[in-house]
């Protein structure tokens, strides 16, 4: 009887090497990934560095929140990788950076970030301002230059992004501070004003009066004269000085002069004539 149970042993145990020990064990490989940086604004350019993948591993899908950014990648002779994407529009707040065919993820924090285009010129400039990064669907956003408000009630998309379109108000030249605000993010940029002049009149006869505005000169800037055909003239009040907010209001009389275009310009004890546009007026 005992003869008969090992042999029953032996055919059991041989079956099982047949079966089992001819096929080698597969073991999945257990890859992982790091980033940097691990937090940015919308456009941000991020490397993925992959370790500890299959080697030659091919097809390697490289996600932000489930969805394929960039293409298919290959890991190398040691199952290492490295791969650039672009983090897409997406809402402030963590994001999951992952790598297909492993549990490897890590996470990126997008930050909220304003744009102003253009990014310089005079008062009453039109300018746009674009936020990306804010809350999805973030409510009651509000945008301040220089501390005053100058948009209100805005609304972002579910990406976080949003558009308003503001007028430069007065202010003296250099970078004025642009902050945008909402109940969950805050993001800053600069707006460089620059100086500019404007008149009352294109054309006219000489000894017609002319009325100059200058705006974006130096806050409480002495010394400002005013030039036609590059030569200083009278204006009245006789001493011109900028308020507070870089403007000034000056009148002169058109000297004697032939018929035909002419220059205007201004400067001052800050603001060099050569970073004033010069306005063109016409003698008859």
């Amino acid at each position: 009887m005992q003869k008969i149970l090992n042999r029953i042993i032996i055919i059991i145990l041989s079956l099982w090497l047949v079966v089992y020990g001819a096929s080698p064990l597969i073991v999945q490989a257990a890859g992982s990934i790091s980033i940097s940086p691990t937090s940015g604004i919308p456009g941000t350019t991020v490397t993925v560095t992959g370790t500890s993948f299959s080697v030659n591993e091919t097809g390697i899908m490289i996600t932000y929140d489930s969805v394929q950014v960039g293409p298919l990648i290959s890991a190398n002779s040691t199952g290492g990788f490295s791969a650039a994407i672009t983090v897409p529009l997406s809402a402030s707040g963590y994001h999951t950076i992952g790598a297909s065919g492993s549990s490897a993820n890590q996470t990126f924090t997008v930050t909220p970030v304003i744009t102003v285009s253009p990014s310089n010129g005079g008062t009453g400039t039109s300018v746009t301002i674009t936020g990306y990064g804010f809350g999805n669907g973030e409510t009651g956003i509000s945008v301040n230059y220089d501390g005053a408000a100058v948009a209100s009630s805005i609304t972002a998309t579910a990406q976080g992004s949003w558009s308003s379109t503001v007028t430069i108000p007065a202010s003296a030249s250099g970078f004025r501070t642009i902050t945008a605000t909402g109940p969950s993010n805050t993001a800053t940029t600069s707006f460089s004003v620059t100086p500019k002049i404007i008149s009352n009149r294109a054309s006219g006869a000489p000894g017609n009066s002319v009325t100059i505005t200058g705006t974006g000169f130096s806050a409480s800037e002495t010394g400002i004269t005013v030039t036609y055909d590059g030569t200083a003239v009278t204006t009245v009040p006789p001493s011109l000085s900028a308020n507070a907010k870089g403007g000034w209001t000056a009148t002169f009389v058109v000297p004697a002069s032939p018929s035909g275009p002419h220059t205007i310009d201004s400067y001052g004890s800050s603001t060099l004539v050569s970073s004033v546009p010069e306005l063109t007026f016409t003698t008859s």
